[in-house]
């Protein structure tokens, strides 16, 4: 039996655009993506809280859009990784993306709006917390209490 649909829910809260201490809370292996225009390629998608609440007191969260598990220079992952842990990769190197999580950062978020005017947020960019920034404080209960998973899955593994 289908859910009713209703149009009383409130709307979405979205995260203000700008620069956010955050910490990754999440590691999502989306497995295997098909694509005719690029072949199959592995994606995961990571999901930061950001030290800025929102008026219910919860913090903000945050996800990227899938990302490919590649080190490759052109690949958005690799963009993020060597902003965020300073260290660039060499095409076949493995990083285990599982050790994110926990791992502290400065979030550039953008606000946008689709095709439809429906607006959204994105991850600009993720970087290492300059020094001198106190880092935001996340106690693992609370993760506990979202009851993330995160899936050990290297970066550019072979299949």
């Amino acid at each position: 039996m289908p859910l009713p649909r209703t149009n009383d829910a409130p709307p979405r809260e979205l995260a203000p655009a700008g620069n956010h201490n955050a910490v990754c809370i999440g590691h999502y292996h989306l497995g295997t993506q098909e694509s005719q225009l690029y072949g199959d390629k592995e994606q995961i998608i990571l999901s930061f809280a950001t030290d800025e609440k929102r008026s219910d007191g919860s913090h903000y969260i945050v996800s990227t859009n899938a990302l490919t598990l590649s080190v490759h220079e052109l690949a958005k992952l690799a963009k993020y990784l060597k902003s965020w842990l300073g260290k660039a990769f060499d095409e076949g190197e493995e990083y285990d993306t599982s050790t994110l999580v926990g791992k502290r950062c400065l979030l550039t978020i953008c606000r946008e709006k689709s095709a439809k005017g429906k607006e959204y947020v994105s991850i600009d960019s993720i970087a290492s917390l300059p020094k001198g920034m106190t880092p935001h404080i996340l106690r693992m209960k609370w993760l506990t209490r979202m009851r993330l998973r995160c899936f050990l899955t290297p970066v550019g593994r072979s299949s």
